[in-house]
């Protein structure tokens, strides 16, 4: 298994050995682990020596450079630090490959120098993890340690968004960053910026709590489709347009178990929104009841409206949680149980109570 960005981390911490190779769809954490690695393994007065960044995009002579600077001991430091980037690893020929595979491997006897591979999500494909993965991974996992930097989880990233607002010195509950992420991204470069503009315009109005209702006058939509639209989709019985908002999903390689996670929290949100509602609530004493910004609150009660009753996203609900159990304890390919859900759910198939 490849370790992760706080493992990798922790590794910083203990000391690293040999060569490691970054990869995956989050940017923003894959850019921060380089950071802290030339931080910790560089001097300011000897980097300029013991520093190497190597660019494979039109440089014929790319695995010579790699080879050369491998070869040379570090200059008045113990460590020296090299980085190969903008390789398409899917474009190497296998003789191309074996040459790379050959010197990362008399690399491993070194103690003084730490080689990163780092890769855009465009530039090497890891296949499935852990079930299938590719035939690059397979080799070359045999002599680097795979970092892979995934999208973070909906309430790891809810963490890291309401530390990042709380550095700006600005408060936002619950409700609002996920109606922020929804908006935007869980592209955590974009968020990034995205939350600063939020927080200088919520300051800018002499408060420190934000309100939802801000997010579309100061932040930039997403190009993307969030849980929230997709799960509209579903509901709505509109299966050319669900499948293809998975196929856009599945481009970004985005993983079955995220998007399910997505719909399953929109699913529970509306439920139990509609429940209450049911019951007589008005939004303001739900928005009470849930702890729950009356946006949201008000986003809820307008998707679940197109629902028969309130058993109908019961249904949908419990078919999401069988779903995520057979992706999480079955061999059977994680997409195509995806797939199936998405099909039975907008054909009413699975829908009968």
């Amino acid at each position: 298994m490849p370790l992760n960005a706080r493992e990798y981390i922790n590794q910083l911490k203990t000391g690293l050995k040999g060569t490691y190779l970054f990869f995956g769809d989050e940017e923003y954490l894959k850019q921060s682990c380089l950071k802290q690695t030339r931080d910790a393994l560089l001097d300011e007065s000897t980097e300029a020596f013991n520093h190497v960044i190597i660019s494979a995009a039109n440089n014929s002579g790319w695995l010579d450079t790699l080879a050369g600077s491998l070869n040379t001991i570090p200059v008045f430091a113990q460590r020296k630090l090299v980085e190969l980037h903008s390789l398409d690893y899917g474009k190497l020929s296998e003789g191309t490959l074996d040459e790379l595979y050959g010197i990362i491997s008399e690399l491993a006897g070194y103690e003084d120098t730490i080689l990163v591979l780092c890769a855009l999500p465009s530039e090497f494909d890891a296949g499935r993890l852990p079930k299938a993965p590719s035939k690059m991974y397979k080799k070359l996992s045999g002599v680097v340690s795979p970092v892979e930097f995934e999208r973070e989880t909906a309430a790891k990233l809810s963490a890291w968004a309401d530390k990042h607002f709380r550095a700006n010195h600005v408060f936002a509950d619950h409700t609002a960053i996920t109606a922020l992420i929804e908006y935007c991204s869980t592209d955590m470069f974009v968020l990034a910026s995205e939350i600063d503009k939020l927080s200088f315009y919520t300051l800018s109005k002499g408060n420190d709590h934000v309100d939802p209702k801000d997010i579309p006058k100061v932040c930039s939509a997403s190009r993307l489709t969030g849980a929230f639209d997709f799960t509209n989709a579903i509901l709505e019985r509109k299966l050319p347009l669900a499948l293809e908002l998975v196929s856009m999903m599945k481009l970004r390689r985005e993983k079955p178990e995220f998007i399910l996670s997505g719909i399953i929290d929109t699913v529970s949100g509306m439920y139990t929104v509609r429940c209450l509602s049911d019951s007589g609530k008005s939004k303001a004493e739900i928005s009470q009841i849930l702890k729950m910004h009356e946006y949201r609150v008000g986003l809820y009660i307008q998707a679940s409206a197109s629902q028969d009753t309130a058993v109908r996203l019961r249904d949908v609900l419990r078919s999401c949680l069988d779903a995520d159990i057979k992706i999480k304890s079955t061999m059977i390919d994680n997409y195509l149980i995806l797939d199936r859900l998405i099909i039975g759910l907008c054909r009413g198939d699975i829908w009968k109570s």
